[in-house]
């Protein structure tokens, strides 16, 4: 004979249901937004007004991405060769145009984010200064900053008001990141990506040690999180990263891991897309556990914040594709996964990436603690963020 559930029993069972509904949906809702901080991406447009910037915008207030960076050049359409007035504009303004325009661009994002209760949005750029630079006269900006090779014939104690002052310029416009200062060690002067620019400051580790130190400083004192990079050395590498994979495992030094010993956590450290067997036999750092957790966590004590190179270049987009680089990454160690989305322009990227990392966290591919540890400490470094 069956027992009649009584109507107090069976209210409890939907309370229960509902409880454990809810409790559902806000782990799910509590995951995506973790998920989304850990995107940094780029994107087509130079106005709040253009379609591809108010869905990014979008994606801010949903809290689908937790930073940008903004371009001058756009790659895709130089190096497709497209021409004409109006592509020719677009090729050399992808994001930036003058002071006033980055201004209201930067404002309009990070406003995204406010309005919306999300933490600060990381608005970065590259602007180490030489032959890396997005923000140059010719858009009216006054950044003349020496290349790395250069500002290594001034007093190390100069170099912090040099980036004290860029910071403040930098600050101005809306931006809070900079992916500098390059800490690579000059190994390879001839080497295409490092030395041959004029990105290093020395081959005297102990000398890119101080000038990076100097260089962070002046920044974080001007309102910047800056980027020690490239780890765990790029000075040495005979190809460049973009096009390739690059193995540095017979070239590389010891002593390149000096400038990244001791570094405040209120920075981030960018690793780079290249091959180093003596250190991990089988994948390259930016996807490799032994460098990014076991070597630069473990060994040399960084808790901050690790963030990826751009994930389209060459080295790891053509080797891995996009859903595999993404879980290597994550399960590495990064924290922050950089798409530049300018070697190759992908429509609504952060969606893509977004989608992606949540399907592999409800697989199990990637545990819902990495990703928790990942949000914990880009949220306290954007404690450092002061909000425009």
């Amino acid at each position: 004979m069956k027992k009649k559930v009584s109507i107090g029993a069976l209210l409890a069972i939907l309370l229960i249901a509902g409880a454990i509904g809810g409790w559902q949906r806000y782990r799910e809702a509590q995951l995506s937004y973790m998920v989304g901080q850990m995107i940094l991406l780029g994107f087509r447009g130079t106005s709040p007004d253009d379609d591809a910037v108010r869905g990014i915008a979008d994606d801010i207030r949903l809290g689908k991405i937790g930073g940008v960076i903004l371009f001058n050049i756009d790659v895709e359409m130089r190096n497709a060769g497209l021409a004409g007035d109006t592509r020719d504009a677009q090729i050399i303004s992808r994001n930036i145009i003058d002071v006033a325009q980055v201004q209201k661009l930067n404002e309009f994002l990070s406003k995204a984010a406010l309005d919306a209760g999300r933490p600060p949005l990381f608005i970065s750029i590259d602007q180490e200064g030489g032959r890396v630079a997005r923000l140059l006269p010719q858009h009216g900006f006054d950044f003349v900053m020496p290349s790395a090779q250069e500002l290594s014939m001034i007093p190390s104690e100069v170099i912090y008001d040099k980036y004290k002052e860029l910071g403040l310029k930098l600050h101005g416009l809306g931006f809070n990141v900079n992916f500098a200062p390059a800490t690579d060690v000059n190994v390879n002067p001839d080497s295409p990506a490092i030395g041959a620019l004029g990105r290093s400051y020395s081959a005297d580790a102990k000398l890119v040690t101080e000038y990076g130190r100097m260089a962070a400083g002046g920044l974080y004192d001007a309102g910047i999180i800056s980027s020690f990079k490239h780890f765990p050395g790029h000075g040495s590498a005979g190809t460049d990263t973009h096009a390739g994979l690059t193995d540095i495992t017979n070239t590389w030094q010891e002593y390149e891991l000096e400038p990244y010993t001791a570094i405040p956590d209120n920075t981030m450290v960018m690793v780079a897309h290249v091959l180093n067997k003596r250190i991990d036999p089988t994948y390259p750092a930016t996807l490799s556990h032994k460098t990014v957790n076991e070597l630069l966590r473990e060994k040399l004590g960084f808790q901050g914040v690790v963030i990826t190179d751009d994930l389209q270049m060459g080295a790891i987009y053509d080797e891995y594709g996009f859903a595999e680089s993404l879980r290597l990454a994550i399960l590495a160690g990064n924290d922050v996964l950089l798409f530049g989305n300018n070697l190759q322009y992908t429509e609504n990227i952060g969606r893509l990436v977004h989608e992606e990392i949540m399907k592999m966290v409800h697989n199990g591919d990637i545990p819902r603690s990495r990703i928790q540890e990942s949000y914990e400490r880009i949220i306290k470094l954007k404690d450092h963020v002061n909000p425009h």
